[in-house]
C-alpha cells in the first residue's frame, strides 16, 4: 500500500477541515500519515480524533509560524527524520512554512521528486507585516520553488500571481473542495429579519473592523448581523463597551457541523477579507446556496460570480451597497442563492478535488 504523508504548520480553520476531508478519503485506499504542529488554535485532542479517524496516523512536531534560525532548522532535521523513517510515496506540504521546511528536508532525504506543495493562501500577500518581510518572504517562495516539488494552486488567481509575480512554472491548479454531505440549503432566519453571516477565526487577515463597520452603517432594522467565530482580535475590534445592536459574535465551537447550522439559519454570506488562498467558508456558504458578498480578493473572487452568485466589491462602500439590495430584493436573493449552490456543486466538491490530487500524485 502506497504512503502519502501531509505536513502542516498550521492546522486551523480552512486548512484543518480540508484536510480532514482529504485524508479521509484518501485512507480508503491509502496510508495516510499527518505530521502537524500544534499551536493556540489548533484542535484539542478530541478534536483531532474525530477530524482524523484511524487509520489516518498523526505524528505531532514542533513548527513555529514567525521565522526563528534555530528553530526552523530544528523542525526542518525532525521532518528529515520523520521522512527518512517512513520513506513515503507522496509527500504534500500545506502553508508557508511547512512548504519551505518541507521542501527542504525532503531534498536533504533524496525524496525531491516525491513533493508536492499547496500554499493555502500566499504569504507575501499579506497586509499585517512590513514591505521588507513581504519581500523576504516572496524571495523564500521563489527559492524553496527551486528545490523541489510541484506546486498546487487552490484557484486560478492564485496560480496567476504564482506565474507573473515568480515566474514559477512547476504548477498545477486543484480548486479547493468541501463535503457536501454535510451541508443544507439555508432557510433563513425568518422572523422578518434579513441574516448577513462570515464564518471563522477573528484575525487581521478576515479585517473583522471592515465587517463592524458595513454593520454599522446598514440602517435597514430588518438587518442582523452574525460572526461564527472567535480569535485574537474579537476583544478589540468588539469592544464589550461598544453597544452595537444588530451585531453578535457567536464564539468559538469546534465541531464544524454547529458552523454549517447557523449558514442554514442565515441569508447573506459577507466575507471582508484582505487576502485568501481559496476560502472553505465561503465554499460552504455557497453550497448552501447563500448569496455571497466579498472582497476583491485571490480565491474570493474565483467563487464568486459577480452578479450571478453574489458580488465581488473593491470597497466597503460598494459592500454596504450590495448587501442593501439584496436585503431589499427577496426574489434576487432567492435566485443568487440558486446560482450558487448550483455552481459550488458543479466545482467544488471535495470528491473532485481528491480525483484531481490522485492524478496529479500519479498514483
Amino acid at each position: 500500500m502506497k504512503t502519502i504523508v501531509h505536513i502542516t504548520e498550521s492546522l486551523g480553520g480552512g486548512v484543518c477541515s480540508l484536510l480532514s476531508s482529504i485524508c479521509k478519503l484518501q485512507s480508503l485506499s491509502y496510508r495516510v500519515i499527518l505530521v502537524h504542529s500544534i499551536r493556540s488554535s489548533s484542535p484539542s485532542s478530541n478534536e483531532m480524533s474525530r477530524l482524523f479517524p484511524a487509520p489516518i496516523e498523526l505524528i505531532p512536531l514542533k513548527m513555529v509560524t514567525n521565522i526563528s534560525f534555530r528553530e526552523d532548522i530544528l523542525s526542518s532535521m525532525n521532518i528529515f527524520f520523520v521522512l527518512k523513517k517512513i520513506n513515503p510515496d507522496i509527500i504534500h506540504l500545506h502553508s508557508s512554512k511547512a512548504g519551505a521546511l518541507g521542501r527542504v528536508a525532503a531534498r536533504m532525504a533524496g525524496m525531491g521528486d516525491k513533493v508536492y506543495y499547496s500554499p493555502h493562501g500566499l504569504s507575501f500577500l499579506r497586509l499585517d507585516i512590513s514591505r521588507g518581510k513581504r519581500f523576504l518572504y516572496k524571495s523564500l517562495e521563489w527559492f524553496a520553488s527551486k528545490i523541489s516539488g510541484v506546486i498546487i494552486a487552490s484557484s486560478r488567481s492564485e496560480e496567476l500571481i504564482l506565474q507573473h509575480e515568480l515566474n514559477l512554472r512547476n504548477l498545477k491548479c486543484i480548486p479547493n473542495g468541501v463535503d457536501f454531505s454535510a451541508i443544507k440549503k439555508s432557510k433563513g432566519v425568518g422572523k422578518n429579519q434579513i441574516r448577513i453571516i462570515t464564518t471563522g477565526r477573528i484575525t487581521y487577515a478576515k479585517a473583522p473592523w471592515k465587517f463592524k463597520e458595513i454593520a454599522l452603517s446598514i440602517k435597514n432594522e430588518r438587518a442582523c448581523f452574525f460572526w461564527a467565530g472567535d480569535g485574537e482580535l474579537r476583544n478589540s475590534v468588539f469592544r464589550d463597551d461598544e453597544l452595537i445592536p444588530n451585531l453578535r459574535i457567536g464564539g468559538w465551537v469546534e465541531d464544524g457541523s454547529l458552523v454549517l447550522r447557523e449558514l442554514e439559519k442565515s441569508d447573506i454570506f459577507l466575507l471582508t477579507s484582505l487576502w485568501e488562498g481559496m476560502p472553505i467558508s465561503l465554499l460552504e456558504a455557497q453550497a448552501a446556496g447563500l448569496p455571497a458578498v466579498v472582497s476583491n480578493t485571490v480565491g474570493s473572487r474565483d467563487v464568486v460570480l459577480n452578479g450571478v452568485t453574489g458580488y465581488v466589491c473593491d470597497s466597503v462602500q460598494e459592500m454596504i451597497e450590495k448587501i442593501n439590495i439584496l436585503i431589499n430584493d427577496e426574489a434576487l436573493r432567492i435566485k443568487m442563492g440558486m446560482a450558487a449552490s448550483r455552481r459550488a456543486l458543479e466545482l467544488y466538491s471535495i470528491n473532485r478535488m481528491h480525483s484531481e490530487l490522485l492524478e496529479v500524485y500519479g498514483i
